[in-house]
């Protein structure tokens, strides 16, 4: 395997945690809070579908390029989808910046004459250099190994993009003053990530027809590998085998596996995903309402994030090689 692939999938997961971290921060450190302009929808559901984006597609990235193998080489197929995890996050990262941009500026007044405002425009300006260079260097990585994409499918990809930064600047945030607006407001912020995402990165890393491995062989071949190394953890695995084995435990893995029904595995993932963020969103915005109110606001927490959860789930898992159909 070059061992430029290491490196750069190293370089995307960092730029993904400094991303979430700076996010999160700017929505709940005080230093940031006050002149960050960006969160209120659909600029803040950008945000918080992008970093979710940005850190999956890197860590999937991550157990693909380190996983011990009988090769010790990625197959062409995995060279692929490990370029799509990287390209994917990266993009994820840049889609959100645009969005973060865009709304500094139709806010000035919250951060200019501010230094508080200048460092954190810096940090902005940080992150996006950053996110640049390693998209530049995903861009070598894609070209060295023969699976760079053709320039039309990069300019359709620009024009998607400016199409999206238009509709941002002149979104009427009065149209986001009652609950159904907020929420709509929400959804479309959601939307406008991951298509904007999709589109970017099917543009930069071209769609192949090749038989892939996907994440299940991942996780089998990483089973294998801890299964091997002592008595200890074979013992372990083997009781997790033979859990498994076990006829209700048999059915409720044939239920959810996602190569033979593509929407259990989703669903049960996106109500899961949808109710852990919900309860950690209301409680770090320290949500004061009545039981009915805080239940409403619960429940458009888990909605919006169910949702995003699917409509990634539709556009990203056969690109990603997450599963594959068996037919």
């Amino acid at each position: 395997m070059p061992k430029s692939f290491k490196p750069t999938v190293l370089l995307v997961l960092a730029l993904s945690a400094v991303f979430t971290v700076f996010f999160l921060a700017s929505r709940h450190n005080p230093i940031f809070s006050t002149v960050n302009a960006f969160a209120k929808d659909p600029y803040d559901a950008i945000g918080s579908f992008g970093y979710q984006l940005a850190l999956f597609a890197s860590l999937l990235s991550v157990v693909r390029v380190f996983i011990p193998r009988g090769s010790g080489e990625l197959s062409a197929s995995q060279k692929l989808l490990v370029i799509r995890g990287c390209t994917v996050s990266v993009q994820a990262v840049a889609v959100t910046l645009a969005a973060e941009m865009v709304a500094m500026f139709r806010n000035p007044s919250l951060w200019v004459s501010s230094p508080r405002g200048t460092f954190f425009i810096v940090i902005i300006a940080i992150i996006t250099w950053l996110a640049a260079f390693i998209a530049w260097r995903i861009d070598r990585l894609a070209y060295n190994a023969g699976l760079s994409s053709e320039a039309p499918a990069r300019r359709m990809a620009m024009i998607n993009s400016l199409a999206g930064i238009a509709i941002l600047a002149i979104y009427p945030s009065a149209w986001r003053a009652s609950m159904t607006g907020e929420l709509l407001t929400a959804l479309l912020g959601m939307a406008l990530l991951f298509l904007l995402t999709w589109s970017l990165a099917t543009a930069l890393s071209p769609r192949i027809d090749i038989h892939i491995e996907d994440f299940l062989d991942d996780l089998g071949t990483l089973f294998k590998w801890l299964k091997s190394k002592s008595d200890f953890l074979s013992a372990v695995f083997v009781a997790v085998e033979k859990f498994f084995a076990i006829s209700v435990m048999k059915f409720m893995v044939d239920f959810f596996n996602p190569r033979k029904h593509k929407w259990n595995f989703a669903v049960l993932t996106a109500l899961v995903v949808g109710v852990i963020l919900a309860l950690v969103e209301t409680g770090s915005e320290n949500v004061s309402a009545g039981a009915g109110m805080l239940t409403k606001v619960i429940a458009a927490y888990v909605g919006i994030e169910a949702v995003g959860v699917l409509v990634g789930y539709g556009l990203f898992t056969r690109y990603l090689g997450i599963f594959r159909t068996d037919k």
